[in-house]
């Protein structure tokens, strides 16, 4: 069920939850976790996203950004290049 659930929400690890048994790993939202912003046209948005995303690759190809956002490969493209 997690990875049905995992195939279009992005979620984070958010911490360690400990107890009397084992320690158990806690999830979240990454909407619900950072600030994401909607100001600004969708191409805009997807220009600053992109940008981010690169300045923590050595390298990013459009099918990184793919993976990471679950883009088309014509967005994440344009998304690239602008």
């Amino acid at each position: 069920m997690l990875t049905e659930l995992g195939r279009r929400l992005l979620i984070t690890n958010y911490g360690v939850e400990e107890g009397p048994g084992w320690a158990s790993c806690v999830i979240e939202l990454t909407a619900r976790v950072f600030s994401v912003p909607s100001h600004g046209s969708r191409a805009e948005r997807d220009a600053r996203a992109a940008a981010r995303f690169v300045d923590t690759m050595v390298e990013a190809k459009p099918a990184a950004l793919c993976r990471a956002f679950g883009w088309s490969r014509e967005r994440a493209v344009a998304a690239l290049e602008s």
